[in-house]
């Protein structure tokens, strides 16, 4: 079984996506045979609250050599909103950042019925 994790590497020099795995294609509506993609497009997908939060972290991303973790909301071409969880990996002398990125959006809409149902029985 493929991994359902979107494994994306992004060249830093160019700016812009140049592997992402299968699940990445499908997770971003990337082209198969094509699936180099600018950041700056890519962006454009993200909910407009969480644009400038994965803007900032990931030029933090790009500029130290860490570990980066973030959660943002995903316009899926359906129009639906997907909770994704992304990991960044600076390598190769800071030139490109590998990202691993995770669809949480079971586990948000899980999270969140918690909190309601806590608020509920806790006014």
């Amino acid at each position: 079984m493929l991994s359902a994790d979107a494994i994306v590497i992004v060249s830093l020099e160019e700016d812009r996506v140049t592997f992402a795995n299968p699940a990445a294609a499908k997770m971003f509506s990337l082209k198969s045979s094509d699936p180099v993609s600018s950041i700056a497009s890519m962006l454009t997908s993200i909910s407009a609250e969480d644009q400038e939060y994965v803007r900032n972290r990931y030029v933090v991303a790009s500029k130290q050599a860490s570990t980066t973790n973030l959660e943002f909301r995903w316009l899926q071409s359906s129009g639906e909103i997907a909770w994704l969880n992304a990991t960044t990996y600076l390598f190769d002398k800071n030139r490109f950042v590998l990202v691993v990125v995770r669809d949480v959006t079971e586990a948000r809409h899980h999270e969140d019925y918690l909190v309601e149902f806590g608020a509920s029985r806790h006014p």
